[in-house]
């Protein structure tokens, strides 16, 4: 048995790949299994990008390729059942952990009655140029994360993938990763865990998210992206209203989701108004 599976799911990005496995190869806690779900990708330029660490890793490295590209939670699930950790955390092919990342979450997941750890996230802005990565800008993700409250949960999702940590046993209970979903998987993943369980919070940032940005345009966002988030956020919201209606989750949970759909959409436009101002 090995103690945390490492779930990394990638597509065509070989070089950020690279990084994201040394980062893994980085941390101060060994016991782990790396699971790299290539997810329709090129499979011999996956093959030749990990020659060297699968050599060196042997048997805590597996590849799996699938057939074609499919949402990401699907990928995710096969991930996860090709692992056999008793904890389970995702790092995508672009991001990164400081080197204490898995020795702290364990530590903590090894106490009584603690179930998730999430930590705080720095934000890494970056531009890629000539297979080299250049660092641009940090700042932090999520400073003010103290505790995972469902209210605050139903609102928006209030840390990133890779800095959660969860025992594979309560996914008996939970489930798995929703399939059906292009965007916002995690989110909803989170949202039943949190349902069930609560997630301890370490307050230090031990999660790097990386994002790439065009280098004519640094802090924009792709307008094609934010449309498909704003659809299945709408959509996920409907669901879960359904669900509390249905009695399958408090209703009155069911109904703040709802409501933060409108509550949000009225932020947007009163900073919108602001900024043409």
């Amino acid at each position: 048995m090995v103690t945390v599976s490492i779930i990394v799911r990638t597509l065509n990005r070989n070089l950020l790949l690279k990084r994201t496995i040394q980062s893994i190869r980085s941390q101060t806690y060994r016991d782990w299994e790396i699971i790299v779900v290539n997810n329709g990708g090129d499979k011999d330029e996956l093959e030749e990008t990990l020659q060297d660490d699968v050599v060196l890793m042997r048997d805590k490295l597996k590849i799996i390729h699938m057939n074609k590209s499919e949402y990401m939670e699907v990928a995710t699930n096969v991930g996860i059942k090709n692992s056999i950790g008793e904890y389970i955390t995702l790092l995508d092919d672009d991001d990164t952990w400081d080197p204490s990342f898995l020795e702290k979450c364990v530590a903590k997941l090894e106490m009584p009655n603690i179930y998730g750890v999430a930590t705080r996230t720095s934000l890494i802005y970056e531009v890629v140029q000539d297979r080299d990565v250049r660092f641009i800008s940090l700042e932090k993700f999520n400073g003010n994360l103290k505790n995972v409250s469902l209210y605050k949960l139903a609102r928006r999702n209030l840390f990133t993938t890779n800095s959660f940590m969860y025992k594979r046993s309560l996914l008996n209970e939970i489930g798995y990763y929703r399939e059906d979903l292009p965007v916002l998987g995690d989110w909803e993943f989170n949202l039943r865990f949190r349902l069930n369980y609560p997630i301890y919070v370490i307050p230090e940032y031990l999660a790097n998210y990386h994002k790439r940005l065009p280098q004519d345009k640094i802090g924009s966002l792709n307008n094609t992206q934010i449309k498909l988030h704003l659809q299945y956020d709408k959509k996920l919201r409907y669901n879960y209203l359904s669900k509390g209606f249905r009695g399958e989750i408090p209703f009155c949970f069911g109904l703040l989701i709802f409501f933060y759909m409108y509550l949000n959409f009225s932020f947007r436009g009163l900073k919108k108004m602001i900024g043409r101002g």
